[in-house]
Order: C-alpha cells, then structure tokens, then sequence
C-alpha cells in the first residue's frame, strides 16, 4: 500500500510539471510567425529583437545551402559554436525555415523551465516549487523571448543547467565537474556572460569551504577546462583576427570611454525601467537583498546556504555587468531573469527564518530597497511601463504585494497555503494580461509579409543589409549582414556584388547612413524597390544597379 501512495503521488508531482509545460508550450507556439509585440522593442529601444534571430545561423545555412561554412566575415561561430551546431543539426532533420529557428527557441524555454522546477525541488516541496516554476514558465518576458531565435535563450538555457547541476550535487564531484562544463559552455554562449564563471566559481568555492573538500573546486575548474581548451585551440586560435575585429567593433558599440560615464551607465541601469512588465520579479529582488543582509548579520541564527551565494552571485554579476554598458537593451538581461524567480524561491524556503527575525529583516530589507528605489518609484509615478496595466490590475498587483509582505510574517497555519495560490493568481495576472492584450488579441506579421516578398527576387540575388538574414532565411539567396567598423564593411559592393539593399529607417538614418558616406556613388545609384512596415518605423528594400 505504501509503495501505491508514492507511486501515486510521484504520478501527481509528474502530472502537475507536465501539465505547466504544456501551458507554457502553449503560450509560446501561439501564432508562431508574429512579430514580437511593439511593448517589447518601446522598452527596449533596440530592433535586435525583429533581426537579430536570423543572424546565429547563418554558418549553418551557408553550408547546407552554399555547401560552405563561411561565406563572409560575419561568421557566428565565433559567438557561440555550439548554438551553430545546434542549427546545422536542425536545418538538416527539418529545413531551414523561421519555424525550425523559432521551434528551438522554444524547446530551449521548455527546458530551461524544467531545469528550474526540477532544481527548487531540492529545497521546496512539489507545490511551492511548481507554483513558483509557475511564475517563471508564464512571466510574459519568458513568454515572448522564448519565441525569437536569440542567442540569449540558449544563454539561460545554460545557466539553468549550471543551477540544477549545483543545487544537485551534494559534494559529489561528478556532478561539480558537469557544472563546470555548462557553466563555460554558458559564457562561451555569450562573451558578455563571463561574469556567470566568476559567480559559479565563487558558489563552488564556498561549497567547498563549508564541507572542507577542496576538491569540488577542483572538479569544477576541470570540467571548465575540458570546455575551455577546445575553444581556445579550435575557435580562438583559428580565428584570432576575426575576434580582434568583432572585439574593437563592438567596442566602439557598447563599452564606456571613461571611469565617469561607466558610472553614470551604472546609476542609470535600465533594470528598473525593464522590471516594471515583472514586478512579482522586482519585489522578489528587492526581499531577497532583505535575506541576504540578514544572513550576513545573523549567521548562526539564519546560515548563509551556497545556493544563497549561487543566486547572490548570479543577480550582483548580472546587474553590474550589463549595466556598465552603453548598450544594453532587453535581451541582454533575459538571462537574469530566471535568477530573480529563484531568488522568489528562497524566499519561500526561509520564510520561518524571515518570521522569526521579522524586525531584522524588514530594517535590512530598507536597504536593497533603497538601493532599487528607481523600481518602487516607478511603479507609483509616470512616465513608466508598469502604467501599462490598468488601474484595476495595478490595484491587484500592489495587493500582491501587499500580500507578499503578509505571507512572509504569518505563523505556520491552515491559511499560509490558502494565502499561497491567492498570491500565485495575483502575480500571474499581469503577464497573462500583457500576453493577451499585447500580443495574443492582435498580432502582426509584419516581418513575415516582408520575407514573403523576398522571395519573389529574381533567382541568384544577393541582399546586404543587417535585417537581410532575417528575411532572406527561408529563401535560396545569399544574405550579407554588413556593419560598419565591424564585419563586411570593406567596399562589400565589390567583394559581394550585391544585388539588393535593405536597411532600417530608424535611429537617425544610421544604416542607410554609412554606406552613403563610405560609397557614395554606390549610394546615389540605388533604386527602391518598396518600403515595408516594422515596429513604429519602416524598411526600405533597394536595387544595386550592377
């Protein structure tokens, strides 16, 4: 009978992660081929997230259709090879199309959600960790991210793994060593990322100290070289000038020229201003800043756990490095965000430990509230995204967090799981209505009736421009993405003889811009071809007369 109880209740702890799967599934793979929604790119102020997902498999493309790897000097590889292999793989098993592109993304998502459910269980019971899983899978920055071919989604991918791997092994080095490896394949995924390494190897280290076993420090740093070195001698080497260029290029792009504007990028982070679409988020990191202060003030009372130093980490690693940039728009911190949710997720698991030393807690809390002052501000004050929603589901969302605060201070009791799925329900009702409203009621297809129309070019054609391979990815032609200062920017019209020109109107003219200065007879000969609607702007598609 005992051995019929578990089976059962493993059944109902399976049933219930596979049934938020198939939800988050669901949301994901609604009309598929839709533009991302304008809320997205408003706040962000990039349009990285219409293009930038026809750019990692351009190696892959080119060498089933072309029968060769490198085509031109943007070559992803070097951004991330694995995520090009990944592609290849793909493009073969199901061709090479925007829904194969968008269908990895998902899976990615999909798994990343796994991870993170299957990780809180080592701390939480089956319902706490398949209710915060909840609001991870369904945050609408999920959501829709988990919807674009974006190199960040295999970043948080990755960075899930690291966390399952860690939460999971116990002092066992097998695991520490697999951590490693996903850990470097994490940072090679994305160079910015490298501050993950550090955040990882400082977890793994107080690991270590605490159970006085060296060796797990160790085990980690191998599996980060059994990594590292075949990207070292097989990408970095073999491609050391193309790094030298794309290293000064995006320098010119995203790195602060002096001391002074680093740290007025600092103070002026855009993690508040992008927080406001996920304020169960915000309010998650604002308390768990409350935690760890408390941790460090009382440490035999309220032990600092290493998935605590993993988290911590994780976020300060996060919000320092992205936020010293010039550039840094959305997507770049999509990976930060699942270390929010697990931050929600500690919260829950020492919610005693809060109650107990509540007056400690709530006076320590004051300073990460301090510190994220911008986020609460905000969220009463126009101009902000969180006016986004409406008054009545503003006036739930405070009372969520209103509740949170009661939550963490009740006594054990019969309400606390009462008080849990009500604060559940709140919290998810502002994704679902960004989801419904913004995206799911109306969406558009701007980018698909553009590369529809691309695919009535003339046999042979050849499309330069940083939207081309996007739209060109379902087509037979060459695409040619040209950035000045950066890749393809050497007189492409002779080197590559392209036939057509696309460029995005926006951002002062920069694309169309540059080649005018750099070609400007080139630039005085073309011929538009027609103009193409995308977020609040236009494409222009133009012939290069030969």
């Amino acid at each position: 009978m005992k051995g019929n109880e578990g089976t059962r209740k493993a059944w109902a702890k399976g049933l219930g992660l596979a049934c938020l799967l198939v939800v988050a599934a669901a949301l994901r793979l609604q009309h598929i081929k839709a533009d991302p929604p304008v809320l997205l790119p408003t706040i962000s102020g990039s349009a990285g997230i219409y293009f930038d997902e026809g750019i990692y498999c351009h190696n892959a493309r080119n060498k089933i259709l072309f029968g060769r790897w490198i085509t031109d000097e943007w070559n992803p590889v070097v951004y991330n090879a694995p995520l090009t292999l990944v592609y290849f793989l793909a493009f073969k098993m199901f061709g090479i199309s925007i829904l194969t592109v968008k269908a990895l993304s998902v899976l990615m998502g999909l798994a990343g959600i796994l991870f993170f459910a299957l990780g809180t269980r080592a701390y939480l019971n089956s319902a706490r960790s398949l209710g915060i899983a909840a609001l991870f899978a369904l945050d609408f920055y999920g959501v829709m991210y988990n919807r674009i071919g974006l190199l960040e989604n295999f970043s948080s991918l990755c960075f899930l793994a690291s966390f399952f791997l860690f939460v999971r092994a116990r002092g066992r080095l097998g695991p520490v060593f697999f951590l490693g490896m996903t850990t470097a394949v994490a940072v090679l995924s994305k160079y910015l990322f490298a501050y993950f390494l550090i955040s990882t190897a400082l977890a793994v280290a107080y690991e270590a100290w605490r159970r006085s076993d060296r060796r797990l420090l160790l085990s980690f740093l191998a599996g980060g070289l059994a990594v590292g070195l075949p990207w070292f001698f097989g990408i970095y080497l073999a491609f050391r000038p193309t790094f030298g260029k794309i290293g000064a290029g995006w320098g010119i792009l995203s790195l602060p020229r002096s001391v002074g504007q680093a740290w007025s990028n600092l103070v002026h982070n855009p993690l508040p201003r992008y927080l406001q679409l996920a304020p169960a988020a915000a309010f998650f990191l604002i308390l768990f800043g409350g935690l760890v202060l408390l941790k460090l003030v009382r440490p035999k009372r309220v032990p600092l756990e290493p998935v605590d130093v993993f988290v911590l980490f994780w976020i300060i690693g996060g919000v320092l490095s992205m936020g010293l940039l010039n550039y840094r728009p959305l997507r770049y911190y999509v990976p930060l965000l699942p270390a929010l949710f697990l931050a929600g997720s500690l919260l829950l698991r020492d919610r005693d430990a809060v109650r107990r030393e509540a007056r400690s807690f709530w006076l320590l809390t004051l300073v990460p509230a301090a510190l994220l002052f911008p986020v609460l501000r905000m969220m009463t004050s126009r101009p902000s995204a969180f006016f986004t929603f409406p008054p009545g589901l503003r006036a739930l969302i405070y009372l969520s967090l209103a509740g949170t605060i009661l939550y963490l201070t009740l006594r054990k009791g019969s309400r606390r799981p009462v008080l849990e799925v009500v604060l559940a329900g709140l919290m998810l009702a502002g994704p679902l209505f960004l989801y419904e409203r913004h995206f799911f009621r109306a969406p558009t297809y701007d980018l698909e009736r553009a590369s529809r129309f691309l695919q009535t070019l003339p046999p042979g054609s050849v499309v330069m421009g940083q939207e081309a391979p996007r739209l060109t990815l379902g087509t037979p032609f060459r695409s040619l993405l040209a950035y000045e200062n950066w890749f393809n920017d050497r007189d492409p019209f002779t080197r590559f003889k392209p036939t057509h020109l696309i460029v995005l109107d926006r951002f002062g003219d920069a694309e169309a811009g540059w080649i005018r200065r750099r070609f400007p007879e080139k630039a005085a000969r073309l011929e538009p071809v027609r103009k193409f609607k995308v977020w609040d702007t236009t494409m222009t598609l133009y012939r290069v007369p030969d």
